[in-house]
C-alpha cells in the first residue's frame, strides 16, 4: 500500500473505477468510459467525483470537473492547492485530506487549503475521517523527513455558527462562519484577462465573503498552486498589520475581517490587467549608498601597464 498503484479496484454507487483512467457498471460489467490520465496519486471518490492528485473527473461519465475562475470569470479545471509530500488523498463529505508538507486540509465549501504543521501523513493512507474525527497515524517510521514530532493524533471538528444557530430552530444561515478561517485558494489558470480582483493587504490567508467573492492575502504564499495576486508593490518600509480581535468589534458590514489587517508604507503599485505568473515585491531600502574608500591614480597606473608591456615584448622580465 505504500507505494502509488494506479491500478487498484473502488467501488462507488453501482461504479466500479479502475485507477482513474476507466469505469465499468457493476450490474452489467459494462466499460462506461476510459481515458488517459495519470492521477499522480491514490484517487479518492468524493460523491459524484473522482479527484486524483490534481485535477476531478466525473464518475459516471469521465468528463473533467470544471469550475469558473477566481480571476478571470473563465471555465476552467477544477484544482486544488497543495504543497509537496507523498501519500494518497483521502478525505469526508466536506473535507480533503493529504499531505502538504504537513498535514493539508481543503475545505470543499470554503473552496481553499490550510494546514496541521508539525505533523506529517504517511506514504500510505494515514489520514482517516471516523464517527466525526480525524484519525493521523503514525505511518512513517523509516522516512528520514525532518519533521517535528512523530506521534498519533485525532482531531475533532470545532462548533460551526451554523449548526448551533439551526439545533437552536434559528435556520442555518448562508455563508461562511463569522470567525477568522483563512486558507489558500487555488490557482487554476495562468493566462486571461483580470475580470475581478480584491486584495486582502496584511491578512494570513485567503477566503470568501458570503457572495463568494475571493479575497486574497497579501503578501502572497510562495506556492505555486496558490491562486496569484497579479500586482506589485514598492514600498519604502512597508509593514503588515493583523489583529485577530479587531474583527469581533466591528459591525455593519458582512466582511468585518477585511477590517482586521492593513499594510503600511509609501511606494507605488502596479496592477495587471491580464493574468501573469505570479507578483514581485521590490523592498526599496531607504539605506544611503556605500562610501568609496579609496582611491586610483588612473594615470600612473595606466602608465606602468603600459611599461610592462613594452618589457614582455622585449622578452625581459616581468615587472610587478
Amino acid at each position: 500500500m505504500g507505494l502509488p498503484n494506479w491500478g487498484h479496484l473502488v467501488y462507488a454507487d453501482g461504479v466500479v473505477l479502475y485507477g482513474a483512467n476507466a469505469a465499468y457498471d457493476a450490474a452489467t460489467g459494462g466499460k462506461l468510459w476510459q481515458i488517459s490520465v495519470s492521477p499522480g496519486k491514490l484517487p479518492v471518490v468524493h460523491g459524484d467525483r473522482i479527484i486524483t492528485s490534481a485535477f476531478a473527473y466525473d464518475l459516471r461519465t469521465g468528463r473533467q470537473y470544471m469550475t469558473e475562475d477566481l480571476l478571470t470569470g473563465r471555465p476552467v479545471a477544477w484544482q486544488y492547492a497543495r504543497a509537496y509530500g507523498c501519500g494518497p488523498i483521502t478525505g469526508c463529505r466536506h473535507v480533503l485530506f493529504f499531505r502538504s508538507g504537513a498535514d493539508g486540509f481543503f475545505d470543499m465549501e470554503a473552496d481553499g487549503t490550510t494546514n496541521f504543521g508539525g505533523v506529517r501523513s504517511g506514504c500510505a493512507r494515514t489520514l482517516l475521517a471516523a464517527n466525526g474525527l480525524l484519525i493521523h497515524t503514525q505511518g512513517y517510521s523509516g522516512c528520514g523527513c525532518s519533521y517535528n514530532y512523530k506521534t498519533n493524533l485525532a482531531l475533532i471538528a470545532s462548533a460551526d455558527w451554523r449548526h448551533v444557530e439551526a439545533a437552536r430552530g434559528g435556520g442555518a444561515r448562508p455563508g461562511p462562519a463569522p470567525v477568522d478561517r483563512w486558507y489558500v485558494l487555488p490557482r487554476r489558470s495562468r493566462r486571461g484577462l483580470i475580470k475581478r480582483l480584491a486584495v486582502n493587504f496584511g491578512a494570513p490567508g485567503d477566503r470568501r465573503d458570503r457572495r463568494g467573492r475571493a479575497w486574497l492575502g497579501f503578501p502572497r504564499p510562495l506556492l505555486d498552486t496558490a491562486c496569484p495576486a497579479p500586482l506589485a508593490l514598492s514600498m519604502s518600509r512597508a509593514e503588515c498589520l493583523y489583529r485577530r480581535r479587531i474583527t469581533e468589534a466591528i459591525r455593519d458590514t458582512d466582511v468585518p475581517w477585511v477590517y482586521s489587517s492593513a499594510l503600511y508604507g509609501q511606494g507605488r503599485m502596479a496592477i495587471d490587467l491580464a493574468l501573469s505568473s505570479g507578483i514581485v515585491l521590490l523592498d526599496r531600502r531607504s539605506d544611503p549608498a556605500p562610501r568609496v574608500d579609496g582611491a586610483l591614480d588612473e594615470e600612473k597606473h595606466v602608465g606602468q601597464v603600459h611599461q610592462d608591456k613594452q618589457v614582455e615584448a622585449s622578452g625581459g622580465p616581468r615587472q610587478h
